[in-house]
């Protein structure tokens, strides 16, 4: 009956192939459920799941098979080696098949099995490679038990001492906050972490923002950044009508989510727009930048809730099986898993973008080492732009120039792919990724419209635009606009063919025409002609959304792949996957737990600890001028 049943587990030939219903998981739970006991526990035989990889390619086909082929692999919308790196982005092209052995057998036991009995299956115009990972093999708790030694690592062990401090503090902070009047240091170094106390801060509402619509910007933005993501992390999945499913994706309608940089270039220049203003804020109060000071709050900002994350995903998920488990759960959880274990050092000193997009610790965080080090250079272009206009200004349109020449060059030398084409190689996203899109030296033009338009609007509070130029400017921008979603809509066709010259124009064109139109908006609607637009860019309730964004960038990946790990079959795509209302939900709530937990309790104790030492300075200064009797000063 063992027998049976790992026969039974294992993947069978489908019905719906020509339709892409090519990978087939079999059956996990029945599989890791198989135990025969014998005469020593140590020999007993268990089940053992493995995922095999399988790729077909056709040496000389006819154009029927050609077709057939086509099918079978849903038009290749990705194309993908079965050596290729999958998990980031699926390994499309090849074939997932689900395989129940005894748990004696190794993977290059079951590798070796098929590659023999598929050629001696397949005609010899048919290349046959197979590939079974021993990691993407799965056994039972109870096996594992037995079998497997449990060490507790040092990571798994501070992981989880700094996660139980964190609890402590967190219960402490709320007892102390409604219980205890009288602060001292230690008790106001609690309350930092009083539930109450942040609950309050995130839903205030703050009717002194300076620059006005960039919370409504921020959340439209980070909507839009969440189909996209969602949409590559449908690939994954097996479904039943795949290749009717890429038919869909590959409707012109769908260049809208291949253009994704734009929606992060937004993000970038939202962060030159704020920095600036900080920046010359000080500058105006003060005539200088206090830079240490910037640097460390920023710190305290970003570092925490990423730490807690990666320490997360590194130690918690991979290894508590109470979690969850399933075919493709080695691939997306476990992987990352062991190259933040190597790598999580590079994220903590906010330069991980620098060592391979594929190598990277939970890779959707080289947003936040780039935008780290376009903030280091901040301070250069404000104050020069402060100090002299003219020269600020030539600065910054040198090295947009040059960044915008690098990007062209690069497109075109490397032949990446900015913009997600239908056929394009895996690799191909690697490299794009790896030689422009996480590099600053490439992103610094659409960040430099940011800190423009934060001078423009710290200069000028109200600039007078007749109805004419409002009406022109916001028609050239939304031309603009379009343009960059909607213009290379052919890259999205069945029919496109990949064009290194496409390529490199898009991607060097693209960061400026989308950046004025971002730019002119803030504008516009800072100085009151958005219109419709602007009143509903200026919702105050867009606040409150503003300060889960970073929290919401941070969690979705991991819960996108905690779902594509426990996936257990295959069903029907529909367009409406798209947006899953209970994972969304999910979003929403551990980005809000994140930022209670983690990011706000850290911004308070910065500003306990700099907002003391900042009232001293202020202290010293006044005593200062009233020594010297600088009334110019006191006033």
């Amino acid at each position: 009956m063992w027998a049976l049943k790992m026969f039974d587990s294992s993947a069978k030939l489908p019905s719906g192939i020509l339709n892409g219903n090519i990978n087939q998981f079999g059956d996990f739970d029945q599989c890791l459920s198989i135990h025969k006991e014998l005469s020593s526990e140590e020999d007993d035989v268990y089940g053992k799941y493995c995922l095999a990889n399988v790729q077909f390619t056709l040496t000389y086909p006819s154009e029927y098979m050609k077709e057939i082929d086509s099918l079978i692999h849903s038009h290749y919308i990705i194309k993908s080696n079965i050596s290729d790196f999958g998990h980031r982005v699926p390994r499309f092209s090849s074939i997932s098949w689900g395989i129940c052995l005894p748990s004696g057998c190794t993977s290059q036991h079951l590798q070796n099995e098929m590659y023999q009995e598929l050629q001696k299956t397949f005609p010899t115009n048919v290349e046959i490679a197979v590939k079974i990972d021993e990691k993407m093999c799965s056994t039972s708790p109870k096996y594992k038990a037995i079998h497997d030694k449990f060490e507790l690592s040092l990571g798994f062990l501070i992981s989880g001492i700094l996660f139980g401090i964190l609890f402590v503090l967190t219960i402490l902070g709320m007892f102390i906050d409604v219980n205890q009047e009288n602060d001292s240091k230690l008790l106001k170094f609690i309350k930092c972490f009083s539930l109450h106390k942040n609950i309050t801060q995130l839903t205030k509402i703050d009717s002194r923002d300076e620059i006005r619509s960039v919370h409504g910007l921020r959340c439209l933005n980070a909507i839009a950044l969440l189909l996209v993501h969602k949409s590559m992390a449908l690939l994954y999945s097996p479904y039943i009508n795949r290749t009717a499913m890429t038919e869909n994706l590959g409707l012109p309608w769908s260049i809208i989510g291949r253009s994704a940089i734009v929606y992060t270039d937004s993000f970038i220049l939202l962060s030159g727009l704020l920095n600036g203003h900080a920046f010359l804020k000080e500058l105006q109060a003060s005539g200088n930048i206090n830079f240490v000071k910037k640097i460390i709050a920023r710190i305290f900002r970003m570092l925490p809730s990423m730490a807690a994350l990666i320490l997360f995903c590194t130690y918690f998920l991979p290894n508590l099986p109470f979690l969850s488990s399933g075919p493709l759960w080695p691939q997306v959880i476990n992987v990352h898993s062991e190259l933040c274990k190597q790598n999580m050092w590079r994220n903590f000193l906010f330069i991980h973008n620098y060592f391979g997009f594929e190598n990277m610790c939970l890779t959707h965080t080289h947003q936040i080492g780039m935008d780290m080090q376009l903030f280091l250079l901040c301070p250069i272009f404000v104050y020069l732009l402060w100090k002299n206009m003219k020269y600020g200004l030539y600065l910054m349109a040198g090295v947009a120039t040059a960044s915008t020449i690098l990007r062209g060059w690069a497109g075109y030398y490397y032949n990446l792919a900015p913009i997600v084409f239908n056929g394009v190689k895996l690799q191909q996203l690697f490299d794009t990724a790896n030689y422009s899109y996480i590099l600053p030296t490439h992103r610094i033009t659409i960040y430099l419209f940011g800190i423009l338009a934060a001078y423009i609007l710290n200069k000028n509070r109200k600039i007078a635009f007749t109805s004419f130029q409002v009406r022109f400017f916001w028609t050239l921008g939304a031309l603009f606009a379009l343009t960059t979603v909607i213009g290379p809509y052919p890259l999205a066709t069945k029919a496109y063919v990949y064009s290194p010259v496409h390529a490199a124009w898009y991607n060097a064109i693209s960061p400026i025409v989308w950046g004025l139109f971002i730019f002119w908006g803030l504008i516009a609607i800072n100085n009151g002609n958005g219109g419709w637009f602007g009143n509903f860019m200026d919702w105050n309730k867009f606040q409150i959304f503003s300060r889960i964004a970073y929290s919401f960038y941070l969690t979705q990946f991991p819960i996108f792949f905690y779902n594509i790990g426990r996936r257990r079959n295959s069903e029907t795509f529909k367009s409406h996957m798209l947006v899953e209302p209970c994972e969304v939900a999910f979003i929403i709530l551990f980005s809000i737990a994140l930022t209670l937990f983690v990011e706000m309790p850290f911004i308070n104790i910065h500003r306990l600890i700099c907002g003391s030492e900042s009232s001293k300075d202020k202290r010293k200064k006044l005593e200062s001028d009233v020594s010297q009797g600088d009334e110019k000063k006191l006033q």
